[in-house]
């Protein structure tokens, strides 16, 4: 597989304001899905070394399966699967198989978060990111709170 992105980024040139920006594309091998990425912030700097930020991140998943269920994605939920792989009353096979031997790399997942940080950039041009980060909206992902570190160190070359 590989990633393709477009990073963008803006400064506004007044009361420190500015904006940064992503996009991406990320392509892999089957079964894995392919994916849509974004990012998008407002950073405001405080001073001559510390800047605020507040944007957003997520994932468009571009295709594969329900992790719990395939018949919830159409249109797989428009049929009776129920009746056809039931064996016993209870017992049904694909729902065994699904969860036995599904592999979870599969799976289609969006997810969409909203985050807040406070940025420090040294003298020689490192960034480092302190940031607080919560999914707002999600499909086949978990709902989480994260609190993270990020190192940015340029090569200027």
């Amino acid at each position: 597989g590989g990633e393709v992105g477009l990073l963008l980024a803006k400064d506004f040139g007044f009361w420190g304001m500015g904006m940064l920006g992503e996009w991406a594309f990320r392509k892999r091998e089957r079964p894995v899905p392919n994916d849509i990425l974004y990012y998008g912030a407002l950073y405001k700097r405080v001073s001559e070394f510390y800047f605020l930020t507040v944007g957003g991140r997520g994932q468009i998943g571009q295709e594969g399966y329900a992790f719990a269920d395939p018949r919830q994605e159409p249109p797989w939920n428009y049929f009776r699967t129920n009746t056809l792989f039931e064996i016993a009353q209870g017992i049904n096979l694909a729902d065994y198989w699904i969860t036995k031997y599904r592999p979870p790399w599969g799976r289609k997942e969006d997810f969409h978060r909203v985050e807040f940080g406070l940025g420090y950039m040294d003298s020689f041009g490192n960034f480092y990111n302190i940031f607080y980060s919560e999914v707002i909206n999600g499909y086949n992902t978990a709902n989480l709170k994260t609190v993270g570190f990020l190192v940015n160190i340029p090569f200027n070359l």
